[in-house]
């Protein structure tokens, strides 16, 4: 499973570009620049957990908060903030509904402290000094093995960040995600997850 990086170590998050690609329509960095918009100012880059899942694909903040919305209306409808209060658990229900209904679904990412937190593949990122595991010597490793079980596209998703760079992957994603994609669509399930607990 170990080897040399390919395409360079220009793909990480806080290196330099990799090689040249081009990107299908707009601009890497124009759509690199919408998504910062689109989330607040903040780098579209911050997006990236250390494995290299991108946020933006990932079903609690493309599905979730519009779904929980559906069902908070839903429920207000049937004059929930009249009977629930009498429910035993129901504050606690209504706030967590709330928090789901966030453009994040409640979760700020693996890099602002989301994610699960005995997440083995971020400490070990961190330990060596690596913003994505893909920048790593011994990439791909055994750490990674429940998300190459669990999504089929995550390896071919992480050569393809290591052959392009962040910029025209980050536009790749974005392309992905504007057109609905999820990875909840595609995962399998696997053994246990990458946390020690």
């Amino acid at each position: 499973m170990n080897g040399p990086p390919r395409g360079g170590r220009g793909a990480g998050v806080g290196g330099e570009p990799g090689p040249a690609a081009k990107p299908q329509g707009r601009g890497a960095r124009a759509v690199a620049e919408d998504a910062r918009e689109a989330w607040g100012g903040h780098d579209a880059r911050e997006l990236v957990s250390p494995c290299g899942l991108y946020c933006r694909l990932c079903a609690l903040r493309a599905r979730v908060p519009g779904q929980a919305q559906a069902l908070r209306e839903t429920l207000k409808k049937d004059a929930i903030e009249y009977w629930g209060p009498g429910v035993p658990g129901f504050k606690e229900f209504w706030g967590f509904l709330d928090m789901l209904t966030t453009e994040d679904g409640g979760c700020p990412g693996c890099r602002a402290g989301g994610g699960p937190p005995g997440c083995r593949v971020r400490r070990c990122a961190a330990e060596k000094g690596l913003k994505l595991c893909v920048d790593c010597p011994d990439w791909p490793c055994p750490s990674l093995r429940f998300l190459i079980d669990s999504y089929p596209s995550f390896l071919d998703d992480s050569r393809r960040l290591r052959e392009v760079g962040i910029e025209a992957w980050l536009a790749e994603q974005e392309e992905r995600a504007r057109k609905g994609f999820c990875y909840a669509d595609v995962r399998r399930p696997a053994a246990a997850p990458g946390v020690e607990g």
